[in-house]
């Protein structure tokens, strides 16, 4: 079967706590501001009352069976927070209201959305799923047989066939309706449609989600994410609505139809954590059912706590630990954990049987231990190892460790319950017989630490320090399932002791370090790595096959990269490298980040080899892929999440996570099948979903928040987009001076300069040449019949294609004709009408298509016209009017298209305008100024678009500058420079680039 899942994000009334931040618009949709009630006799009493409304908006729908209750069109119907739902056979009508307090919301009037099934069954069965314990009666009037007793309540309901196939499913809780359409193997998902009645307006915003505007906020609906599981494998499918008028539908990518497809939101739970005072969580850690354990600090008396083993915060800033259900929507337990003064929890885990492992450091005197190894704090500052039970009511084991200024920071667990941490420290310990490094390196500077606790945490199995005269630390851990470690940090010390390594001398003024140690601490490797500039390793992570992977951030130019997918752009970037389980070959290293500063905090990797990395960033061009927030929100920084694929020449996906203040994502976990949950903290304004606590309550809150299973992943390259963020960028070329420039989503305010060419070179063509979802540019010197590729614009990153056919032979457009995702190039030649393609644009592979002799016909674009996810052929006779259309290329499946005998027509683009999936032609009257649309190639469907009857504005370029899905026109005003987007080809929403004076200069078609 297959699954289509979006999810509503209501937002009226209480319901408004879940999004306030970012979804919430009251104001701008023009209804009443949405309040919550006002405040009690005290903050405490306010923060239970808020904690009380929270708990209520985690319930579950009840959907109650019409007995009688209500208008006999209604099937079934549920309450939810602020919101009333009824479900006929072919509509869901939502009653929204908003209020600023109890009583208000008496009082207020409703709004009414209508969601249509289109073209749906209107005898589909409709069944309650999943009975509940609840039951309503209702006994009006004096009449007993009017009464209705015992009413049941159902977590869900079914649509049985509503279309052919396809079964729908509405269920959820007091703040979200969330429904999925089932689709049978072999039915087809294309009948799916939705119209709304009674939004002011509908939209999809930049992230993708559909957005409807009502009198009292918005409702906001997650941009659908596609997967199928064949064969044990999670391959992507495209996935993203479409938006015509009022009606909705689901545009997809290729899948196979035999198998599941799962089309779902992206961030599965987003939640703040915190109380009135300063809080930030640094680490999480998962079990096997999924349920999330994060530690951190907090500064609140407030702190949220459930069956505590410490009630109250001890003093100063106390350590916490909390334990989520899976669903993110409750706390199992939470505790404070902590002395008279401070401390800080920096690493979790979490064992087999559910008990907690924590590491961090203290400066109290009091510090809660049992069975300690060490019972008193040593100095003014140790580090710390706790083990709580299973329910976290008890302490199993805790312990001071150090003599002087040590921090734990990360901690694994291995099968055995045995612990081991890593850290720093400038104080004196004493490690078992036989450690690698048994003494401290020296110097006033701290040394790395990294040692095993025994299942009982009495003891140390063994240890060592891994340091020089100078700084050092070892700021991540991770086990593999042989108990083996892997480590990764940072060293200033050119002495640092290095075993069997890939760089055995210190490069620059930090390096990364890295190696492997085995269960019973015999060091397998130990080795730098960086170049002369500065790198920190902060995160690590190991794949089934052993293979090591290390994340950071370098400043410097000349860390060792092997085919990387991003060179160097801003001051300070992160790098992520992977190398063999020898530790002695590189697999992958590269550069990642915008213009500004990154700084990554973590590494996880999944059973795929996917490796997922977070941090924060304050760059406004970070790249991204596949995302759920596209843009930087503002403030000092944002949290991001980043993951990359095996070979590590892709990103499987990338997203800023954060709001207008500042934001950081500091802890991560990753399980097997790829879910990332990342824990950090945030000023405010955070985007939140399905919220445990849906507003900051004071200074800053710990952040929480998973990516679910449903990955998302950019599988289809959108044309003249050269950083895969889903916009379409303009590269522009001075044909004067050969110089080049690139407008990254078609703003000059953020563009990227281009290496200068020979006015002798053009570019032929744009395409995606390698795979990478990124364009690339193929060169050709028409003089010499030279040809290139830059891969991503870059020169740097360039190729010299094979072949190179005598100057008859013209580069007429790229495009993916067999379908392997990537583009290939499209040639003719003016002389003999023969035409080919090179598979992967570099000529190795040259595949002959069907000659062409009457040099009238001409190629007029290269687009995906069925949707098949192969390239198609429009040509045009230049004497006749005659236009054809050759799928895949191919002759044999040529298609005749109306004729346009009127030569003032011309083919002023192609490109997908109306966000179906398949591409348009749009045409242009270079006399009158008139400008039509043939949606799919097809006359009979033919728009009159808005005339331009200036003639000095031309048609200069087509593609998705705004990322919603759709084609745009920019228009370039040939006297005046000038430039224009009609967004979606509508020229009432456009918007202007720059002015671009020097006609020179000419954008890439």
């Amino acid at each position: 079967m297959s699954l289509v899942h979006p999810m509503w994000l209501a937002t009226p009334a209480v319901a408004c706590l879940a999004l306030a931040a970012s979804a919430l618009s009251p104001h701008a949709a023009g209804g009443k501001p949405v309040l919550l009630p006002a405040p009690v006799a005290s903050a405490v009493s306010a923060t239970l009352a808020t904690d009380a409304r929270t708990q209520l908006a985690r319930m579950p729908l009840a959907f109650e069976r019409n007995v009688g209750q209500t208008d006999a069109q209604v099937k079934y119907f549920a309450r939810g927070a602020g919101y009333g739902l009824f479900l006929t056979p072919t509509e869901a009508v939502f009653s929204l209201r908003a209020a600023s307090g109890p009583q208000e919301l008496a009082d207020s009037q409703a709004d009414v959305v209508r969601m249509r099934l289109t073209g749906a069954r209107s005898d589909a069965r409709i069944d309650g799923l999943k009975p509940q314990a609840g039951r309503s009666h209702y006994l009006q009037g004096n009449e007993a047989s009017q009464w209705r007793r015992d009413v049941g309540h159902f977590e869900q309901v079914r649509y049985t066939g509503v279309y052919d196939g396809v079964d729908l499913v509405y269920y959820g809780n007091q703040r979200e309706l969330e429904y999925d359409f089932v689709v049978a193997p072999g039915a087809d998902p294309a009948q799916i449609g939705l119209a709304f009645q009674g939004p002011r307006t509908l939209r999809i915003d930049a992230a993708g989600n559909l957005v409807l505007a009502t009198g009292v906020g918005e409702l906001v609906q997650n941009k659908p994410v596609a997967y199928q599981e064949i064969d044990g494998e999670r391959r992507p499918v495209e996935a993203s609505y479409r938006l015509a008028g009022d009606r909705v539908t689901f545009a997809l990518g290729h899948y196979d139809p035999s198998h599941a497809l799962v089309i779902d939101p992206v961030l599965g739970y987003s939640t703040f954590l915190g109380g009135l005072g300063d809080d930030f969580a640094a680490a999480i850690a998962v079990d096997a059912a999924g349920n999330a354990y994060v530690t951190g600090m907090t500064a609140s008396v407030a702190f949220p706590t459930a069956t505590p083993l410490q009630t109250a915060n001890g003093g100063g800033a106390d350590v916490f630990v909390t334990k989520f259900n899976a669903a993110g929507s409750a706390l199992v337990y939470s505790t404070y954990l902590g002395g008279g003064l401070s401390e800080i929890g920096y690493g979790i885990a979490v064992d087999g049987a559910g008990s907690a492992y924590i590491t961090g450091t203290t400066t109290s005197t009091n510090f809660p231990t049992k069975t300690p190894v060490q019972g008193t704090l040593q100095g003014t500052r140790n580090m710390f190892v706790t083990k709580l039970s299973a329910n976290g009511a008890a302490l199993e084991y805790s312990t001071y460790l150090g003599s002087k200024g040590e921090y734990g920071l990360k901690i694994a667990v291995d099968a055995s319950g045995a612990a081991v941490v890593g850290g720093y420290g400038t104080g004196t310990l004493t490690f078992p017989a036989g450690a690698y490094q048994p003494a401290f390196g020296g110097g006033t500077e701290p040394d790395g630490i990294l040692f095993k606790l025994a299942p009982a945490g009495t003891s140390l199995q063994w240890g060592t320090y891994l340091g020089g005269a100078l700084e050092d630390s070892i700021e991540d851990v991770k086990l593999d399932a042989a108990g083996n470690v892997y480590f990764a940090g940072h060293t200033k010390s050119p002495g640092l002791p290095v075993r069997n390594a890939i760089q055995a001398t210190h490069a620059g003024n930090v390096d990364a370090v890295f190696g492997k140690f085995s269960a019973a601490g015999e060091a397998q490797f130990v080795s730098f790595f960086g170049g002369p500039g500065s790198e920190g390793a902060t995160g690590v992570g190991a794949d089934s096959n052993g293979n090591i992977y290390i994340a950071g951030h370098v400043y410097g130019s000349q860390l060792p990269v092997l085919n990387p997918v991003q060179g160097v752009v801003g001051l300070w970037d992160g790098f992520i490298s992977k190398f063999n389980a020898t530790g002695q070959a590189l697999v992958y290293s590269t550069y990642f980040g915008g213009s500004g500063t990154e700084e990554v905090a973590g590494l996880g990797v999944d059973g795929n080899g996917n490796a997922y990395v977070t941090g924060r960033t304050d760059s406004v061009n970070f790249p991204t892929a596949s995302p759920w927030q596209a843009d930087y929100r503002g403030g000092n920084a944002d949290g991001f999440l980043i993951g990359f694929n095996p070979t590590g020449n892709d990103m499987v996906w990338s997203s800023y996570v954060g709001g207008i203040r500042e934001d950081n994502l500091i802890g991560m976990a990753v399980t097997a099948n790829g879910t990332v949950y990342a824990a950090g903290r945030s000023f405010g304004a955070f985007p939140t979903a399905a919220p445990y606590q849906d507003a900051n309550k004071g200074g800053r809150d710990a952040v929480v928040l998973r990516v679910t299973g449903s990955t998302p992943t950019s599988v289809r390259y959108r044309h003249l987009d050269f950083n895969d963020d889903g916009r379409a960028d303009i590269f522009w070329r001075n044909g004067t001076t050969g110089e080049n420039q690139l407008w990254n989503t078609a703003h000059q305010a953020v563009f990227t300069p281009i290496a200068s060419r020979p006015v002798a070179w053009a570019v032929g063509a744009a395409g995606d040449f390698n795979g990478d979802h990124r364009a690339d540019l193929f060169w050709r010197n028409a003089s010499t019949g030279a040809n290139e590729i830059w891969y991503s614009a870059r020169q740097s990153h360039s190729v010299v294609a094979v072949a190179q056919p005598g100057v008859a032979w013209t580069v007429v457009g790229a495009g993916d004709f067999n379908g392997d995702g990537r583009s290939d190039v499209l040639w003719r030649n003016t002389t003999t009408g023969a035409n080919e393609y090179w598979s992967n644009a570099n000529g190795a592979q040259r595949v002959a298509l069907a000659t062409v002799v009457a040099q009238e016909w001409r190629v007029a674009g290269v687009a995906d016209f069925n949707n098949d996810g192969r390239a198609d052929v429009l040509w045009r006779n230049s004497a006749t009017g005659g236009n054809d259309l050759w799928l895949s290329g191919l002759v044999a499946q040529r298609i005749r298209l109306s004729s346009v005998s009127d030569q003032n027509w011309i083919v002023a683009g192609v490109g997908d305008y109306t966000g179906d999936g398949r591409a348009d032609i749009l045409w242009r009257n270079g006399t009158t100024g008139a400008n039509d649309l043939w949606p799919s190639a097809t006359s009979s469907l033919r728009q009159a678009l808005t005339r331009v009857s200036n003639l000095d504005w031309r048609v200069v370029g087509t593609g998705d500058y705004n990322g919603d899905g759709r084609a745009d026109i920019l228009w370039r005003n040939v006297t005046t420079g000038e430039n224009i987007i009609w967004n979606s080809a509508v020229a009432t929403t456009q918007r202007k680039p720059a002015t671009l004076a020097d006609q020179a200069w000419v954008p890439l078609r």
